[in-house]
């Protein structure tokens, strides 16, 4: 059985092992904007899970077999990271696919253990309804950035990407144009974009 190629992998990775701990407060969970390096998504994460969701995402993010054309990453800072393979992957074995998650998640379980056993991160620890929420938006919000970014199936150019362009060449087009030059091209690609 082959997944669709226009879901991003988060949306596939509910936890099947609710005992991580998380923030109890769905709302609070930050809105994803910008993805650089691991850490920049990591930080989404409440301070007492980022340990071992970053071993987690290192893990499936690096799995052939749910990553087979993707780079390998490390997750030291300042990465440079291939978003749009991760963002959709191209699985083609979901049995295969849903061992490697299992097994992801029962080493993510065991992990949280011993972080929640910490003093810092007592009582940290929500029920599993709380737990899967929180996921859910979690994987939302990267589902989100990531048809933001690179469009419902990932074939758009990088909308980051052309941002940055447009900006950069904003200040010739200013000085040969006039002042409002630079905000009508970043205007123009912004929008141009959107209708991709």
């Amino acid at each position: 059985m082959r997944l669709p190629q226009s879901i991003p992998f988060l949306a596939l990775a509910l936890p099947l092992l609710a005992s991580a701990g998380a923030a109890s407060n769905v709302t609070a969970i930050p809105k994803i904007t910008k993805l650089t390096d691991l850490d920049s998504l990591i930080t989404t994460f409440p301070v007492c899970d980022r340990k071992c969701t970053k071993q987690h995402y290192l893990d499936i993010f690096n799995s052939k077999t749910l990553r087979p054309k993707c780079a390998t990453i490390t997750g030291q800072k300042n990465e440079n990271i291939d978003w749009r393979c991760l963002c959709y992957p191209e699985n083609t074995d979901t049995t295969a696919g849903n061992k490697t998650i299992q097994d992801s998640y029962k080493k993510m379980s065991e992990c949280d253990a011993v972080e929640y056993a910490k003093p810092e991160c007592k009582g940290e620890h929500v029920d599993s309804g709380d737990y899967l929420d929180i996921w859910d938006e979690h994987n939302g919000n990267f589902a989100e950035y990531c048809m933001q970014r690179f469009g419902v199936n990932g074939t758009l150019e990088d909308r980051e990407k052309l941002e940055e362009a447009a900006k950069s060449s904003a200040p010739a087009i200013a000085e040969s144009a006039g002042p409002f030059a630079s905000l009508v091209v970043v205007f123009f690609v912004t929008a141009f974009s959107s209708l991709l």
